[in-house]
C-alpha cells in the first residue's frame, strides 16, 4: 500500500472477497560486502524469479472463457481501476479496441438476467 492506494491491479478483490493471504516473512542476510554486489546480476535474477510480474499479463484474467450477453442497444463502458498516465493512453486505447474487435464481447438477443435458465 502506498498512501492508501493499491499498487497492483485487482488487489482490492483480495480484501473484498475476504481471501486469506499468507504474508511471507522477509529475512535479510548480508553475506557479501557492498563492493562485491553485481547490481546487474541481481536485477536479472529478480526478473528471472518473478517473470509473471514483468511479462505484461499482470492483472489480466486468464481463467475459463466467459460470455456476456447484453441487449443490442447497450454500449459497454470501460472504467480504469485508477487514473492512467497520459503517456500510457495509447496502449490503453489499443487494448479497448482489441476487446471490441477480438470477440471478447458479443451481443445477444436478450438479457439473461431477466429469466432463469
Amino acid at each position: 500500500m502506498n498512501n492508501g492506494t493499491t499498487i497492483l491491479l485487482g488487489r482490492q478483490w483480495i480484501s473484498e472477497l475476504a481471501i486469506p493471504v499468507k504474508v511471507p516473512q522477509l529475512e535479510l542476510q548480508n553475506h557479501f560486502k557492498d563492493e562485491l554486489i553485481n547490481k546487474e546480476k541481481l536485477i536479472k535474477d529478480i526478473i528471472c524469479r518473478h517473470k509473471g510480474l514483468f511479462d505484461g499479463t499482470l492483472g489480466r484474467y486468464t481463467g475459463a472463457r466467459a460470455e456476456l450477453f447484453v441487449r443490442d442497444s447497450v454500449q459497454p463502458i470501460y472504467w480504469c481501476a485508477r487514473p492512467v498516465a497520459r503517456s500510457r493512453g495509447a496502449g490503453r486505447d489499443a487494448e479497448r479496441r482489441g476487446h471490441r474487435t477480438g470477440g471478447a464481447l458479443r451481443l445477444g438477443n436478450s438479457s439473461g438476467f431477466s429469466t432463469q435458465t
